[in-house]
């Protein structure tokens, strides 16, 4: 029988070590190395170097063009666990020499980027992140998964207010809104445990909501915004600059010393007309915000949210200052981001 042209133990090592221990196998990922159950100075290991082209004549993909040395380098091993070993090594093998070195670079570049990932998270902020939910299911840490590399650590506060919504003939607002002080709760007792950590806030929820929840968290500390791309799956940060942007055109109508309700619309997504405002309550005082055109996605980056904030903080603390307001009417078209 031909010599078998084995690994050495340095290959061996180097080949586990590459890839971090872990089955190179597509969809195994099976850890190889452990510690002993019983003894606590020894490491099992399930793992093994396999050949790309067989150690030896008669072997599943032999390459006779290889020299002794060619065949145990660690250019032509993979590393496996045991079970996918057995696999590859079987008769009548399927596994091409090229696919086995197609999974030894996957793999290794999974390793890479791994320890890449680990790296950069040390470099990164700590995220207490908010996410908001009332029109559809959005899994949890969605955030997180979309991003990765800009996460060192997450703690997660949802603020799912679905249910109150499940019939549209008996919509419990009431319940929402408890269910948001509820959330605005906790995410104060992870902001206390970790001060230096940053606040981001994403989610689906209906603009009254989102509305409620930023003032919840506005009046505490300032968030980073995520949103939803329209045309893929996948979250993204709102751009910190998004160049200039439309200023909101404000319109008041003369309130009386004695009102005792005034409307305000925020309108950068849609129109908002006073005779839809005065068809739902009445009429009132008015107050109109708008950008000159209204349109979806007006709204492409922080600064552009802080400004119209300010434009709307302003009016409200000019009703405030009327001694006879009991009311603000809120009528908003906006993206959530924006409210």
């Amino acid at each position: 029988m031909p010599a078998r042209d084995n690994f050495p133990k340095p290959v061996r090592r180097e080949l586990e070590r590459r890839v971090a221990s872990v089955c190179s196998k597509p969809g195994c990922g099976r850890v190889t190395t452990g510690p002993h159950s019983q003894d606590p100075g020894k490491s099992v290991s399930v793992g093994q170097a396999g050949h790309i082209t067989s150690a030896a004549p008669g072997g599943p993909r032999y390459d006779f063009t290889l020299t002794s040395e060619q065949r145990k380098a660690p250019d032509n091993g993979v590393w496996l666990c045991s079970a996918c070993h057995t696999i590859v090594d079987a008769d009548e093998s399927p596994f091409s020499a090229e696919l086995l070195r197609e999974w030894k670079a996957a793999a290794e570049n999974q390793a890479r980027e791994a320890l890449e990932l680990a790296q950069t998270r040390d470099l990164m902020p700590t995220f207490v992140t908010v996410l908001h939910r009332s029109m559809e299911l959005v899994p949890d840490r969605s955030l997180e998964r979309a991003m990765p590399l800009l996460f060192r650590s997450v703690h997660e506060v949802v603020a799912d207010v679905r249910s109150p919504f499940a019939s549209v003939a008996e919509v419990d607002v009431r319940a929402a809104v408890k269910a948001q002080v509820g959330a605005r709760d906790e995410l104060w007792g992870h902001l206390e445990a970790a001060p230096s950590a940053e606040l981001a806030y994403y989610g689906i929820a209906h603009v009254p909501l989102a509305i409620h929840m930023g003032h919840l968290l506005g009046t505490r500390v300032s968030a980073h915004f995520a949103e939803r791309e329209r045309d893929a799956p996948g979250w993204r940060w709102l751009p910190e600059s998004a160049g200039e942007f439309p200023a909101l055109a404000v319109e008041r109508s003369k309130i009386p010393s004695d009102a005792s309700d005034v409307a305000i619309t925020l309108a950068t997504s849609y129109r908002i007309t006073p005779e839809q405002v005065f068809a739902s309550v009445g009429e009132m005082p008015l107050i109109s915000l708008a950008v000159p055109e209204p349109v979806l996605d007006v709204v492409r980056g922080t600064p552009q949210v802080e400004a119209y904030s300010l434009q709307f903080r302003n009016e409200l603390e000019v009703v405030a200052r009327i001694p006879s307001v009991e009311r603000v009417h809120l009528f908003a078209a906006v993206s959530a981001q924006a409210s």
